[in-house]
């Protein structure tokens, strides 16, 4: 889908569930199969690249793999909102571990330039 339609927009979840730590192994077998590399011309990290993911991971750590994957630009601040499990404070705890180019990202520039949204 995203080879086809370059300017599709998509948000994973969960900061792209296990994406961003199997993006090698996804990697590896595509080198591996010929066939897969008909139907995918790079590497499916690459691809990864062209998601936007959100921040909702809650571990500082895991937030750095997101971001070292896609980079801060395609990551954005949300929440498990109306869940039981929505952590907020921990979640902004977690982003206010990481660099503040990388958190003012998180928490806004990426949205704004996902939704075109302007400053008032």
């Amino acid at each position: 889908m995203l080879e086809r339609y370059p300017p599709l927009r998509i948000m994973a979840a969960h900061g792209g569930g296990t994406a961003p730590f199997l993006a090698g192994r996804l990697d590896a077998g595509w080198r591996s199969d010929e066939q897969a590399r008909r139907f995918l011309v790079r590497a499916p990290s690459e691809s990864l690249k062209q998601l936007y993911l959100d921040a909702v991971v809650y571990h500082a750590r895991a937030l750095r793999t997101v971001t070292d994957l896609v980079g801060a630009e395609r990551v954005a601040f949300g929440t498990d909102h109306p869940f039981s499990i929505a952590d907020p404070v921990a979640n902004l705890s977690a982003v206010g571990e990481l660099s503040e180019p990388v958190r003012t990202a998180i928490l806004g520039g990426t949205a704004r330039q996902l939704f075109e949204l302007r400053s008032l």
